[in-house]
């Protein structure tokens, strides 16, 4: 299970296709998922995610889509929940995931786009902690 402690970089590869890193940049605390982030790999995203929440209270979570090469409704469901555990922590989310990546078509069709706060890129997500 993954932990995440200062300094933050830690990679835990899952027990499936998928790889999930966590480090801090630009004042967040960013958790990159490459792969396919379905049934097998949601426990392992869900799990590195939940010790990024708490590490991030009071400030910012980017999750980074960018990798993702498929998202099944494991994955929706895994990125639902971290929606739901930032209230809480009195954290912001933002979830990276360019318009012309695989896993922006299923959170778009599910809706769940309008629970998260989508940046085209990493820059961008980061950029936004200045902005209102």
């Amino acid at each position: 299970m993954p932990t995440v402690a200062e300094p933050v970089a830690e990679e835990t590869p899952a027990a499936g296709p998928l790889c999930v890193s966590v480090r801090h940049a630009g004042g967040a605390v960013v958790v990159a998922v490459a792969g396919e982030l379905d049934m097998l790999g949601s426990g392992d995203f869900w799990s590195a995610a939940e010790a990024a929440v708490t590490t991030a209270a009071g400030g910012t979570l980017v999750i980074d889509l960018t990798q993702v090469v498929f998202l099944d409704s494991h994955g929706l469901g895994a990125l639902h929940r971290v929606a739901e555990a930032v209230r809480p922590h009195g954290a912001a989310l933002r979830v990276v995931v360019g318009r012309d990546r695989p896993a922006r078509r299923p959170i778009e069709l599910t809706g769940l786009h309008q629970v998260l706060s989508l940046c085209d890129s990493l820059e961008e997500a980061l950029a936004s902690l200045s902005g209102p």
